[in-house]
This record gives structure tokens, C-alpha cells and sequence, in this order.
């Protein structure tokens, strides 16, 4: 199916009927065409139908033009719309008002119709181009924003890793981890838990945007995230951005990731996807330093040594 590109609306302002068209006339060929026969009236039209550019008349009864173009500019929403004035004031002064006010061109009374569309055209143009350079700009500034986070992504995970060569204890590499993750995804909210199978509790191990410790979790406990994806070795969120992690080794949890505010990088599958490969490497640095617990400790058996592949 052919799209149809939708022609560029113009507005233009003035108190004579016979300039409006004249005007009309040698523009509606090209462009969608609106008319307004006063200040009150092209301030209502830009409401309505926001223009790609506006012939303004400036000495018009009640709302001149300089005002209406100073309302415009000082409106966010309508501020970016180019101002063409057309006046028969030629004074350097009242030109240089109307420029100070925001307009891009100043077209003079009495106006040529060749001159007049060459000017619309002109800056039609200009506009067209600055909206394509800003698309551009901001595909740019999100492909910088992503490569960025990949690159943080990539250091937090090099940290992680290099941590399962030196991490003493589990304590420390919960830190390490909720430290990572911080630096990474931006996360304010994080507790690491880890089991102890002799209570059936999950111990909050680490926590970074807690100002008290918390509580203790029951493994059995069927509402809270962190017990269900200790359970099914399985990541559980909810709607308002609270997500629970496993970090499981060989189908056994060693502990469980919260994080309490979920962040949108690029959006939110980009970040959670992020996330697990996170806790992956997290799951790695766990093993690492239980093993090196068990080592200081002589608790090493057999098996254990077997496992570590």
C-alpha cells in the first residue's frame, strides 16, 4: 500500500482579505493552506492546527503580530513553528524586533508572490532538515547510551569474574556483587540472601538502600519472590519492579539476588537481560568463595573438589 506524504501546512495571518488571497492563491498549490484574519483568530488556528509555518502579517487591530509571535515563542509546544513576518514597516528597527522575537524572515510589503514562495519553500526546507538531523542526533545519543551500557556491563563482569580468583569469603563476594550491579544497571534497592538449610531461612548476606538490616525470609514462605525463586530456581518479579534472582550452581541455590528498583536501561528487557547474564557471573563468584571458605576451614571434601568443575 502507497503511504501518502501529508503536505506541509502553512498559516497566514493578515487584516486584508485581498493579501490573504493573493497569498492563498499562490501557495495552496503546494501547501495545505489556513487563513486567519487576525491576532485572536491565528493564535486559535495554531491550536487547532498546528502549522509548519506561519505568514505573518505585524500590524494588525488588537493582537499585533509581534505579539502573537511572542506568544508562540514563549510556548514550548508551539516555539519551534518559523515565523515568516510580512509588513510594510521597513525601518531597521522594526525588522530587527521581529528577528529579536524569534522570526526567521522578514518578507516586505508590497510582497512579490515569487519571492514569497521561495521563502516558504526556503525555510520549509531548513525545518525539514533540522528534523532530520535531530532524528539523527538522538539515534546517535541512544546508540551512545547503549554502547556505554554494554561497555559498563562488560567491566562489571570482568570485575566479577577476576573476583573468583581472590574473594575470601561469602560475605565479601556479596558485596562484590551488589557493588557490581550498582555500577552497572544504577540499582538503589539490592539484597543478596543466602540459605541456611538449618533454619530453612534466606539471610539477607549484603544490602545496599536498606537503612536497617532486614528480616530473615522463610524458605516456605509462599508470598515473598525471593522464597519462590529460591524454590523453583526460577526469576520471579512483580508488577511494581521488584525482582528476585537465583543464584543457583548445578540445580543447588547458593543464595538469591533482590533487587528492589528494577531500572529501564534502554528499556526493561534490556536490563533484565543484562541482569541475568549479571547473575550468572555472580553465581561463579558465590561457588568461588565457598570453596574458598571451605579451604581455610578444612571443611573440603572429595566431592567438593570434584564439583568445582
Amino acid at each position: 500500500m502507497e503511504v501518502v506524504q501529508s503536505r506541509p501546512r502553512v498559516l497566514i495571518v493578515d487584516d486584508s482579505a485581498f493579501n490573504l488571497g493573493v497569498l492563498a492563491e499562490a501557495l495552496r498549490g503546494e501547501y495545505e493552506v489556513d487563513l486567519a484574519a487576525s491576532g485572536a483568530r491565528a493564535l486559535e488556528c495554531v491550536a487547532a492546527r498546528r502549522p509548519d509555518l506561519i505568514l505573518l502579517d505585524i500590524l494588525m487591530p488588537g493582537i499585533d503580530g509581534y505579539e502573537v509571535c511572542s506568544r508562540l515563542k514563549a510556548s514550548p509546544q508551539y516555539r519551534g513553528i518559523p515565523v515568516i513576518f510580512i509588513s510594510a514597516l521597513h525601518e531597521i528597527q522594526d525588522k530587527s524586533r521581529g528577528f529579536a522575537l524569534g522570526a526567521v524572515d522578514y518578507i516586505a510589503k508590497p510582497f512579490e508572490v515569487i519571492e514569497v514562495r521561495a521563502r516558504v519553500r526556503t525555510h520549509l526546507e531548513i525545518e525539514r532538515y533540522k528534523r532530520e538531523l535531530e532524528r539523527q542526533n538522538e539515534e546517535l545519543r541512544a546508540a551512545r547510551a547503549c554502547l556505554q551500557q554494554q561497555i559498563r556491563e562488560l567491566e562489571g563482569r570482568d570485575q566479577l569474574v577476576h573476583a573468583q580468583m581472590s574473594v575470601p569469603t561469602m560475605a565479601a563476594a556479596c558485596d562484590t556483587l551488589l557493588r557490581v550491579l550498582r555500577h552497572v544497571l544504577g540499582c538503589t534497592q539490592a539484597v543478596v540472601y543466602l540459605p541456611d538449610w538449618s533454619t530453612q531461612r534466606l539471610h539477607p548476606a549484603s544490602q545496599i538502600g536498606y537503612a536497617e538490616p532486614l528480616p530473615p525470609i522463610a524458605c516456605t514462605d509462599p508470598e515473598s519472590l525471593v522464597a519462590r525463586a529460591c524454590r523453583a530456581l526460577e526469576p520471579h518479579g512483580d508488577p511494581s519492579g521488584h525482582v528476585a534472582v537465583p543464584l543457583a550452581f548445578h540445580q543447588q541455590p547458593l543464595g538469591v539476588l533482590w533487587i528492589g528498583d528494577m531500572p529501564a536501561i534502554a528499556d526493561r528487557e534490556a536490563a533484565l537481560q543484562a541482569l541475568w547474564r549479571l547473575a550468572g557471573e555472580g553465581t561463579l563468584l558465590l561457588r568461588a568463595a565457598r570453596l574458598a571458605e571451605q579451604l581455610e576451614s578444612g571443611d573440603f571434601t572429595m566431592g567438593a573438589l570434584l564439583d568445582v568443575g
